[in-house]
């Protein structure tokens, strides 16, 4: 089990990403620029089932708070969870939870603030994935490999 801890500084004027070891996963803090005029501290825990081994916050301004979670488990498939706060009640809800071939040793949200491109996760591993989440779930757009495969054998037999 892992324990992510956000912690939300309204007075803060610009986003920074601490990222803090520990001995059973990974630990992030995430300060998020707000109105000054508020002043008022806000501390977000969510528990991982398995150790977090990669992470990501999108940065969609109308994907608030949304972040994707790599599993680490000493199985072939291994888990991505996408979260996002649910500010009302202040908890963190699972929007989406999809199997990865081996764990993801990097996750990363397509960079676009706007949200003019299209909403993609990409996940390194064995392969580099695109994944496209929607309403229904998070459907694999794209694998991308470096493997050439060879039409015919070049090797003979003596």
């Amino acid at each position: 089990m892992c324990l992510l801890v956000c912690t939300r500084n309204l007075l803060a004027r610009n986003t920074e990403f601490h990222d803090h070891g520990s001995t059973d996963g990974l630990v992030c803090t995430r300060i998020v620029a707000m109105a000054e005029s508020t002043k008022k501290k806000e501390i977000y825990t969510y528990q991982a089932p398995w150790m977090i081994y990669a992470m990501n916050w999108s940065v969609r301004r109308d994907q608030r708070f949304r972040l994707a979670i790599g599993s680490f488990l000493e199985e072939y498939l291994n888990k991505v969870e996408i979260v996002q706060l649910d500010e009302p009640s202040g908890r963190f809800v699972t929007k989406a939870t999809f199997e990865h071939p081996y764990p993801p040793t990097k996750l990363a949200w397509c960079p676009d603030p706007e949200g003019s491109r299209p909403d993609l996760l990409a996940s390194s591993g064995d392969f580099l994935r695109l994944w496209k989440p929607t309403e229904e779930g998070v459907k694999l757009e794209c694998e991308l490999n470096n493997v050439r495969y060879l039409e015919s054998s070049t090797l003979q037999s003596v």
